[in-house]
């Protein structure tokens, strides 16, 4: 008589669930992957935001003079506002009221310090 340890086959449930896993791990892989693409970043605010917080940052702490460094887009016009305690800084056009915009928090160096700040992108046609 065979034990089940002898037999080089998997049990049907668990099959199922190493199928399922894979699947939404390629789905979860292409659509990051999507995103991150050249020409699709600058569509959406919050992937834009994602990217000029990548140009900005330096061992994850904003520095308001890479700020003039962000490259313009094809066809789209980019509003970038970093904020720290009572300091601003901006680059680009005034945004219309209605344009999709996107933010989060952010710590930033000003002078020889850290402070907390929120970093605002506006993006529009």
């Amino acid at each position: 008589m065979r034990r089940s340890s002898d037999s080089a086959q998997t049990e049907p449930l668990a099959a199922l669930v190493a199928v399922l896993a894979v699947v939404a791990a390629v789905g979860t892989y292409a659509t990051v992957y999507g995103r991150a693409l050249p020409g699709q970043a600058t569509a959406q605010p919050t992937a834009t935001l994602d990217h000029v917080a990548d140009e900005i940052t330096a061992g994850g702490v904003a520095r308001p003079a890479k700020l003039a460094n962000l490259e313009r887009s094809a066809g789209l016009s980019l509003n970038v506002t970093l904020r720290a305690a009572t300091r601003a800084w901006s680059v680009g056009p005034r945004p219309p009221r209605d344009a999709p915009a996107a933010a989060r928090p952010l710590p930033v160096r000003t002078g020889g310090r850290v402070a907390f700040g929120r970093l605002r992108v506006v993006v529009w046609t």
